[in-house]
């Protein structure tokens, strides 16, 4: 069902459908989904297809810009990461506490909170 779903998408999107690395897109999804928040899934994985088809990429640039972005993923779930050579803390951005704070409510094109 998935592969004859990807299959007709590819051909609307007049998009060689041998390209499309079906298992390379759903473990980013779900790397997103469980190591940022369940809304990232469609957002990366678009952002990771807008990036390789701006850049002109193939296959390879999108493993390895998915490979990137697993780190980045990691990186958010462990901010502090592995310790540097010094003994040192890597440290970085906690994006999951920070997702966590009550933000602000964003206004939709109507002007309703």
């Amino acid at each position: 069902m998935l592969d004859h779903w990807v299959h007709r998408v590819a051909a609307l999107l007049e998009l060689p459908a041998q390209d499309v690395d079906v298992a390379l897109v759903l473990d980013l999804a779900r790397d997103a989904a469980h190591g940022v928040a369940r809304p990232a899934a469609p957002l990366t994985t678009f952002l990771l297809g807008l990036a390789v088809g701006r850049a002109g990429g193939d296959a390879a640039d999108a493993r390895r810009l998915a490979a990137e972005i697993t780190a980045e993923i990691d990186h958010l779930r462990d901010p502090v990461g592995p310790l540097a050579a010094d003994g040192s803390a890597g440290g970085g951005d906690d994006l999951l506490r920070a997702d966590q704070a009550a933000a602000e409510p964003d206004s939709d094109v109507g002007g309703r909170a």
